[in-house]
């Protein structure tokens, strides 16, 4: 195998495996803040990717609505990809302040 093209592989695998733990810290801090139970307090609630998928998991009264997943074994219905694409509208701007966020 290429030796350069082993080290970009080596050097992604180690930025995804941060962003994994980044990712993992900030829904413990998310959980430990108690942030589900001040939104429901308030009557809110809130829009997230799929990253955060599991972190509420009452079924019957939601307060972060995620969007679905596809699987091998399990492809999306019409009306969830429709779901998928209506969440997706907020995109444009979570894309504008991550840009904001890692402008260097």
């Amino acid at each position: 195998m290429d030796p350069e093209l082993l080290e970009r592989i080596t050097a992604r695998r180690a930025e995804l495996d941060e962003l994994e733990e980044r990712l993992a810290k900030e829904l413990a801090k998310v959980r430990h803040d108690h942030f589900l139970a001040h939104l429901r307090a308030a009557g809110l609630g809130a829009l997230a990717d799929l990253g955060f998928r599991g972190l509420d998991n009452d079924i019957r009264d939601p307060v972060i609505v995620t969007g679905f997943a596809a699987i091998r074994t399990h492809k999306l219905t019409p009306g969830q990809k429709e779901a998928n694409r209506v969440l997706a509208g907020r995109a444009p701007v979570e894309h504008g302040f991550a840009h904001l966020k890692n402008r260097r």
